[in-house]
């Protein structure tokens, strides 16, 4: 919900790439010569949004841990 009122219409947005640009997520570059390196993200976007998109991505990766008194009670 919080992504959805953080960036309005999701159709205004070009594709995926524009979308993670508005949010903060879209890769640095440094550029010379020939040579290209990709840094960390830019988080030039929205804070807000960036948070839940990083909280959404951990709670699916963590799973909580049930402690043994509880799994006992269960």
């Amino acid at each position: 919900m919080q992504l959805v009122c953080e960036s309005g219409d999701f159709t205004r947005f070009s594709g995926p790439t524009a979308l993670m640009a508005r949010f903060g997520m879209d890769l640095s570059h440094i550029s010379s010569g020939n040579s290209i390196r990709r840094g960390s993200i830019t988080k030039t976007g929205n804070r807000h949004a960036r948070k839940a998109l990083v909280s959404a991505a951990y709670k699916c990766t963590h799973c909580p841990r049930v402690s043994v008194g509880l799994r006992e009670r269960q």
